[in-house]
């Protein structure tokens, strides 16, 4: 809405009976919403909500001259997924990182804009020292070959890069050769990526914070082969990237990510044992928090066997979905005098 006049109902009613109280042109027009076409890829009621969703960002980094945008305080014991969609200088399409949280997928940070493809490898380097604890999924088609040959090519330890398995590949010499750096989008994996992207905004759609990726999102249409993409006038380089991190969290979570954090939410989980929760229905797996610091992997062995050992009683008792925290063992209080208790965050599906 007109800023000068938001608060007028006097000029809003004029405005409206101008517009013959057409629902669709007041909400365009009026209150400056986008709104689903008849071919949107999202449904109305999603639309409506990412209308609303975007909130400022909390600060402003200036990188080859735009801003990265961030909406939470880095914060370096959480992991981040660093997604990235390069384009060149010219043409119409933009170079985007958007920074979501590994856990909840929540936008955490974002940058868009047109520069050299070296530069836009400086851009992706600073974010990763923003947000060093992360998983960099780079689409390897076209340019953003450049940006991965500038992470894996030079000498650090501190790129942890996003590894595709190729489909039949029959390299059996070398484990190592039968991965490639980088995110390719083609006839398999995109689907999956758009079914991500989709499952993951339907679900919550105020993970998204930038009014940008909003519209993106909004302006995603069925093109009528099959094919979703932007709509005309549109552009999707922020959505894509967007869906380039949902199809890895959730068809392909990198093994290196996913180690680390099960021990970091075991870790968490057994700190509240003593206040939250009645004993561990598994001795070896109550034993941890009464143990000096274990290996990763003997903690992941521990946590396995407990899973193996129980996940098919669960699904019997509770069908497909169940409770991280009954999975682990942990009875939790429903005494409301009991101080709040901690559960795992996600589930497992079966």
């Amino acid at each position: 809405m007109v800023p000068e006049f938001k608060n007028d109902p006097k000029w809003y009613k004029t405005q409206c009976d101008l517009l013959h109280n057409d629902s669709v042109k007041i909400s365009q027009e009026l209150e400056m919403k986008f709104l689903a076409s008849s071919n949107s890829f999202f449904d109305p009621e999603i639309v409506e909500k990412l209308n609303d969703v975007p909130i400022p960002s909390i600060s402003r980094i200036h990188l080859q001259k735009n801003d990265l945008e961030i909406w939470k305080t880095p914060d370096p014991n959480r992991f981040h997924m660093i997604s990235v969609d390069t384009a060149s200088a010219s043409g119409s399409d933009m170079s985007t990182i958007e920074v979501l949280d590994y856990i909840d997928m929540e936008q955490v940070a974002e940058w868009v804009g047109k520069c050299r493809v070296d530069d836009f490898c400086q851009v992706v380097e600073m974010v990763n020292k923003i947000f060093p604890r992360n998983i960099i999924v780079v689409e390897n088609n076209s340019y953003g070959n450049q940006v991965v040959e500038f992470l894996t090519t030079r000498t650090r330890s501190d790129h942890n890069i996003y590894k595709q398995k190729p489909k039949n590949n029959n390299i059996k010499h070398n484990a190592y050769s039968r991965y490639k750096y980088g995110l390719s989008t083609n006839a398999s994996t995109r689907p999956l990526m758009i079914d991500a992207l989709y499952t993951y905004i339907k679900e919550n759609a105020s993970l998204v914070k930038s009014k940008k990726l909003a519209l993106e999102l909004i302006g995603l249409e069925d093109n009528g082969n099959g094919k979703i993409e932007a709509g005309k006038g549109m552009h999707d380089d922020m959505a894509m990237a967007m869906a380039f991190a949902c199809y890895v969290r959730m068809y392909d979570p990198p093994m290196s990510v996913a180690s680390v954090t099960s021990n970091d939410v075991l870790m968490d989980v057994l700190e509240t044992v003593d206040s939250n929760f009645s004993a561990s229905q598994s001795n070896e797996l109550a034993s941890l928090r009464l143990s000096d610091k274990r290996s990763t992997g003997e903690t992941n062995r521990i946590i396995g066997n407990h899973i193996n050992n129980n996940l098919d009683k669960m699904l019997k008792e509770h069908g497909s979905t169940i409770d991280v925290g009954k999975l682990l063992g942990f009875d939790v209080r429903d005494d409301p005098t009991d101080r709040p208790t901690f559960m795992p965050p996600g589930n497992i599906r079966k």
